[in-house]
């Protein structure tokens, strides 16, 4: 996380809410105001992979990225924006390779931001079930590697 400033800023946000929801990069980077429900406290993905709209709930460190996301945003507004361009980003392979490169990680993929949040949600001690219903996993057998992830063998 540290070496997301300068050139690589815009990637913080991204990161944050990838590990905090476990969106796929496609869904993260097209998401929209109108699917960050503040009320509840919740990020609606839609048309999922799984073909159902699923909500992820925010922890307050999502809450406040997303909040000065969304701010001064309409509901169909992307929350995620390229700032020079002021379109949507369509990809961010490029700068999410440099800053593993300036951070000195090696085979880091984006979707393992997605394994860390089914990672830390098998920490934080929730079973299969809730682990398969926020990723929206379909086999418990993918689920079930996210149990207990971290604990000795």
């Amino acid at each position: 996380m540290s070496v997301l400033t300068g050139r690589l800023k815009h990637l913080k946000p991204l990161v944050v809410v990838a590990i905090g929801t476990g969106l796929r990069k496609r869904k993260l980077l097209s998401l929209r105001r109108d699917q960050v429900d503040f009320s509840r406290g919740v990020v609606v993905a839609v048309h999922t992979k799984g073909k159902r709209n699923r909500e992820i709930p925010m922890n307050d460190e999502v809450k406040a990225v997303l909040g000065r996301q969304c701010r001064g945003k309409r509901g169909s507004d992307y929350v995620f924006v390229n700032a020079i361009t002021d379109q949507p980003y369509t990809d961010i392979k490029h700068s999410f390779a440099s800053a593993c490169l300036a951070a000195g990680i090696s085979g880091l993929w984006w979707h393992d931001l997605r394994a860390t949040f089914g990672t830390r949600l098998g920490e934080a001690g929730h079973g299969i079930a809730v682990i398969m219903d926020l990723m929206r996993h379909k086999d418990p057998k993918t689920s079930l590697r996210y149990v207990g992830a971290t604990e000795p063998a």
